[in-house]
Order: structure tokens, then C-alpha cells, then sequence
């Protein structure tokens, strides 16, 4: 699976909401880039080609995943959830 998810946009995104401090950027990003390197390893043959069009296709699950990330990577759930709730409306715009 090609990986095309415009992870810098979101970041952009995610920047302007002003909800999240340096810290928190850092650990959507690196969720998001391990979201990435996970939906890579993925058959293109049996997901499609493009990761985007899987994560829109699967959304919930992948905020799921994006979650676990960013909770590994410090940010409290509750946060977490909210920038996977960004997430979403973020892909939705683009949908």
C-alpha cells in the first residue's frame, strides 16, 4: 500500500486549532507517521493502493490505532482522543 496521507496538512491543521502544545504536535505526528508504517505492510492487492483511501474507508478503526500511538507516546487519552477526533474531521473535509 502506497502511503499518501498528507501528514504535514493535518499538522498545519492541528497547529492552528491551538489545542495542543509542542509536546503534543510532536506525538500526533509520530502517531500519525507510525500509522503510516503500519498501513504500508498492507497488501495493496487486498486494501487498495493508497492509505488514505483505507483509513477513510476504516476510520474509526484507524483513530482507534492513532489513539493507542499517541498514548504510548505520552499524551493523556483524553487528549488523545480529541486529536483523533480532529483527525477525523480533518479526513472528512478531504472525503
Amino acid at each position: 500500500m502506497k502511503t499518501d496521507l498528507n501528514i504535514e496538512g493535518f499538522m498545519n491543521y492541528a497547529e492552528a486549532t491551538g489545542k495542543y502544545n509542542d509536546d503534543q504536535l510532536d506525538a500526533i505526528e509520530e502517531s500519525l507517521y507510525a500509522l503510516e508504517d503500519e498501513l504500508a505492510q498492507l497488501s495493496w492487492k487486498v486494501y487498495g493502493i493508497y492509505s488514505s483511501d483505507y483509513i477513510a474507508k476504516n476510520l474509526s478503526q484507524c483513530c482507534k490505532k492513532l489513539v493507542g500511538f499517541m498514548m504510548t507516546c505520552g499524551m493523556k487519552q483524553t487528549k488523545a482522543t480529541a486529536a483523533a477526533d480532529d483527525f477525523k474531521k480533518w479526513i472528512k473535509l478531504f472525503d
